[in-house]
């Protein structure tokens, strides 16, 4: 990422952090961040990500949303993510590159593993449950950052959760970070907690 763009990035995350910590006050402690401050923290993270810039040949950053589509709703809210991570990738780089996002649909590890190909990473909209492992290995086997919503997927063996409540959290689980390729930069994980 350049300085400037670093610079456009940081500033809009920490503005989206500011706002999303105001907004996760006792009173609405159960209210869910929106897509775009999650989206906006989707990019922070990655743009910690050292490895990212190899790992995306084609110039661009692509995240793949994977969703349930038996559970109702999650289809909508994942659709959601993933065009909030569409519209701040095209105008805030990630390491010198636009990032744009594909909602999919869950169904098995194998479904998975073909749709991943040619992204550099995928976020958990929802929970899957017994499947996260599915996911992991698909992951790991294809070098996809793995981020969700929910600290119990990165104890069971994705990388990063970013957790809205009840207050804005990191948690990132540094084993499968780098089983899946990412070298994310000790100023992310100094404000993370980590699990090893």
């Amino acid at each position: 990422m350049t300085r400037s763009g670093n610079r456009a990035v940081h500033s809009m995350v920490g503005a989206v952090l500011m706002l999303a910590s105001l907004a996760l006050t006792p009173a609405v402690a159960q209210t869910r961040a929106s897509p775009t401050a999650m989206a906006a923290l989707v990019l922070r993270v990655l743009s910690y990500d050292r490895t990212l810039r190899a790992r995306a040949p084609q110039g661009r950053v692509r995240v793949l949303a994977v969703y349930r589509p038996s559970v109702a709703g999650e289809r909508e809210g994942c659709e959601a993510m993933a065009r909030a991570i569409g519209m701040l990738g095209r105008s805030v780089k990630v390491s010198g590159m636009n990032t744009d996002a594909t909602a999919h649909p869950f169904s098995s590890g194998a479904s998975l593993t073909a749709a991943a190909r040619g992204f550099q990473a995928v976020y958990v909209c929802g929970a899957l449950d017994a499947s996260v492992s599915a996911v992991a290995e698909t992951a790991r086997a294809l070098s996809l950052l793995t981020m969700t919503s929910r600290e119990e997927d990165v104890h069971a063996g994705l990388a990063v959760a970013i957790v809205s409540e009840p207050r804005l959290h990191l948690v990132v689980n540094v084993t499968a970070a780098a089983a899946e390729g990412a070298g994310l930069d000790p100023a992310l994980l100094r404000i993370a907690t980590l699990l090893r």
